[in-house]
């Protein structure tokens, strides 16, 4: 008895959770929201079209209007690869087993992808010692090489000699370094990157220590897309330590 009534229990937890999404029964057919995500040109999309009420199993069909091109309705999903930017605006419509149907126009923009970037992450607090900095590349696609020229005080920090290396085995990097600035040029070897991924570290020693660290790097991108080769300028960012710190704390490489 004590068994039977938790699986009842466990069933009334699991209807009322799916509530939301099946309706309540007797309850009118609707689209269930209005609001598509953003596609990115020349990037797959997929992103499923919900409605709720009347009667399953539902149909759904493009009703007026013109899907981005590269894009289909199939069985209540959009999906397919966007070929053109812009915003586009149709109206869709659902019927249900009971041959009942409902509209609702959608809006659906189709964006360049974001550009990537290269960023470091130096100290939060003075520096006594050596201190490795990270070059992590974020929203990659298709990332083939790129070329970054890393500056700071050279009247206070100092390179590491041979600190300099890559952190994936199928990157190549080529430098040129100076007081207070590091070029570094980086290849992709046989595939490109896409993604996330930390891409090569280097160290720097403060000449006076106890010191703040300042960096700033201006980074650009050079990535494989629809068979062309695509530049992109990352532009200038900044990392900096937190300014004064207690007495005689000392920071930590991250």
């Amino acid at each position: 008895m004590v068994r039977q009534a938790g699986r009842v229990m466990w069933l009334a937890l699991l209807l009322a959770a799916c509530a939301g999404e099946l309706g309540a029964p007797g309850e009118a057919l609707r689209f269930l929201a209005a609001d598509l995500p953003d596609a990115l040109v020349n990037e797959p999309y997929r992103a499923p079209v919900h409605a709720v009420g009347g009667l399953r199993p539902y149909e759904f069909r493009l009703e007026q209007g013109t899907l981005p091109p590269g894009l289909e309705l199939s069985g209540g999903v959009l999906q397919g690869t966007p070929t053109t930017l812009g915003t586009f605006r149709f109206t869709l419509a659902v019927s249900d087993a009971d041959l009942s149907s409902t509209f609702q126009e959608f809006t659906l923009s189709v964006v360049e992808p974001p550009p990537p970037a290269l960023t470091f992450t130096p100290p939060q607090t003075e520096v006594r010692g050596e201190v490795t900095l990270r070059a992590r590349l974020s929203a990659a696609r298709g990332l083939q090489g790129l070329s970054t020229l890393i500056t700071w005080d050279a009247g206070a920090f100092a390179l590491v000699e041979g600190s300099l290396r890559p952190s994936l085995p199928d990157v190549t990097l080529f430098s040129e370094a100076g007081p207070g600035r590091l070029q570094v040029d980086l290849a992709v070897l046989g595939t490109t990157l896409t993604g996330d991924a930390e891409l090569f570290r280097f160290a720097l020693t403060p000449l006076a220590p106890p010191a703040a660290l300042r960096l700033t790097s201006a980074t650009e991108f050079a990535s494989r897309r629809g068979g062309e080769l695509v530049r992109e300028t990352g532009g200038l960012t900044e990392g900096a330590a937190a300014v004064a710190p207690r007495p005689g704390a000392a920071g930590e490489a991250p």
